[in-house]
């Protein structure tokens, strides 16, 4: 379910970040293109939170063993 609602959230702010973008760079807004860097976002906080929870979990054992 988390994964769920990471999805839908990184699809509306990946819209919202693009919008802006597109506002300040003075060109127009594509929602194709907006979708896939939502998309993107969502995959990169799955691929990032898998990472530093291993990390996390890898410092523990170390110091376990000390």
């Amino acid at each position: 379910m988390k994964y769920i609602v990471t999805m839908f959230w990184g699809f509306i702010l990946g819209h919202v970040v693009y919008y802006l973008g597109s506002s300040l760079t003075s060109t127009t807004y594509d929602f194709n293109l907006a979708s896939i860097l939502g998309l993107v976002m969502s995959i990169a906080t799955f691929v990032l939170g898998h990472i530093l929870l291993n990390v996390e979990d890898g410092n523990k054992a170390s110091s376990d063993h000390s």
